[in-house]
């Protein structure tokens, strides 16, 4: 009765948000709890009649015990282990029975408490509305794509919102369209007035930027814990080391992007995006129109993978089909404009004022693109795997059935059949042959199947 408080502890203090953290903390309170418990009967065995001995031991086993538990892959262990040591073995130095019986029976009271109280926690939280870390990685991952995309398209955005041509109506109302009615009037020269709009745009994208930095460690935290709920309650998600990885890699490049964002509408690098999409080249308008349609389908494309990871929307083919098309069309038309901008004779004037900084970014939208379809792509060939699992088990289960209908069919003949048994003494002529006859195929099929 005086041990039971140690089966609660786990209960209390190895309670968590999601059950992978729950799983992590109890494996790692049960390892340190069984290391420190034998080391202490172990240096209790050595060190019986030598008090300064244990002294020693003592420091040492808390210098250890604190320095293990700095390292991220032991943690909550250190602290128990030095935990466990101590009330283990300084409680059997000053117990007036044998001190190595005392150690022997704390110590197992000790470890086996400690064991059960991690299992009842895992038990709990796995069936008592638990929150798999799973579904949070998912969650977090959605939002840092959500993010990383927008402040990808933004930063591109404040180069397509200062070009055009003030002659051409309709590039100042697409450009109106896509910064607001200020936009004209960048258009046409007047640079302070879009300085508001400017710089509150810079201030969404730094947000977000920040926003995808701070779930950083927050989600390789939960892909740990998402691994040890696959290792122990079987959840299998195989796509998550996958998803993080390309959520890392469209984070860096959506990083990249917006380091490279200049103030369009008030510097000559933005003189240089609107001499390369002017009218003065015949793909440059083109490419604009190109670059805005591909803005529109990553957003489309991007939003449809969030609500797929929410559960809330099935994948959709046709958006990754379009982005796919539009992604083609600007590389194609980017190279066209390129080419004929050199033909002309403009690219002199084009480097002075600093286009290098538009490549940067038409450079970086591309690429982040293309990440983004490796992803989709990982992702169609995981869902056409399950659906080719799920085609095989119905298979099965139809000729299973076919073959117990099959047999239930001649077993009915049989049985309406008079005077016919089936019998090793029986002289009459069997009537086995037609359900090995009905048989042979559907048994052929499994065969072929498996």
């Amino acid at each position: 009765a005086r041990y039971r408080f140690w089966v609660l502890l786990p209960l209390l203090l190895c309670f968590l948000p999601t059950t992978g953290a729950v799983i992590m903390k109890s494996l790692r309170r049960a390892l340190g709890t069984v290391v420190g418990g034998i080391c202490s009967i172990v240096s209790l065995a050595l060190c019986m009649n030598n008090a300064e001995a244990l002294f020693v031991t003592t420091f040492v086993v808390t210098f250890v015990g604190k320095y293990a538990s700095q390292y991220k892959a032991i943690d909550y262990g250190g602290i128990t282990f030095g935990l466990t040591w101590h009330m283990v073995a300084l409680g059997a130095w000053r117990s007036e029975d044998d001190p190595l019986k005392h150690a022997l029976t704390v110590g197992s009271w000790r470890i086996g408490a400690t064991l059960a109280g991690s299992i009842l926690a895992v038990v709990c939280s796995s069936l008592f509305f638990p929150t798999h870390a799973a579904q949070e990685f998912e969650r977090i991952s959605a939002e840092v794509m959500l993010c990383a995309t927008e402040a990808c398209v933004l930063a591109t955005e404040d180069f397509l919102g200062v070009v055009g041509d003030a002659d051409d109506s309709q590039d100042l109302h697409e450009a109106a369209l896509v910064n607001g009615p200020c936009s004209t009037e960048a258009v046409e020269g007047t640079d302070t007035a879009c300085q508001p709009l400017v710089e509150s745009r810079v201030a969404a994208i730094l947000m977000m930027e920040s926003s995808v930095r701070s779930t950083i460690v927050q989600r390789r935290a939960l892909l740990l814990e998402a691994r040890a709920e696959r290792a122990v309650l079987g959840k299998r998600r195989h796509h998550l080391t996958h998803l993080h990885e390309a959520t890392e890699t469209l984070a860096s490049i959506a990083s990249a992007i917006n380091g490279c964002c200049a103030l369009a509408s008030s510097s000559t690098e933005g003189q240089a995006a609107r001499i390369f999409l002017s009218s003065r080249t015949r793909h440059g308008p083109i490419l604009r129109r190109g670059i805005m349609k591909l803005h529109e389908s990553l957003r489309g494309a991007v939003l449809g993978l969030a609500l797929q990871l929410r559960g809330v929307r099935m994948p959709n083919k046709k958006a990754n089909q379009l982005l796919r098309k539009n992604h083609q069309i600007v590389q194609r038309n980017f190279t066209r404009t390129r080419m004929e901008i050199l033909e002309k004779g403009d690219m002199t004037e084009l480097v002075v004022l600093g286009v290098e900084r538009f490549y940067a970014q038409v450079h970086g939208l591309l690429q982040y693109v293309e990440e983004w379809l490796k992803l989709e792509e990982h992702f169609e060939s995981a869902a056409g795997k399950q659906d080719q699992m799920h085609s095989d088990i119905s298979v099965y289960s139809n000729l299973s059935q076919t073959s117990l209908e099959a047999a239930e069919r001649v077993a009915s003949e049989q049985a309406s059949t008079p005077g016919t048994e089936v019998g090793e003494d029986d002289g009459t002529e069997r009537r086995a042959a037609p359900v090995m006859e009905s048989h042979d195929e559907p048994l052929e099929d499994i065969k072929i199947l498996f």
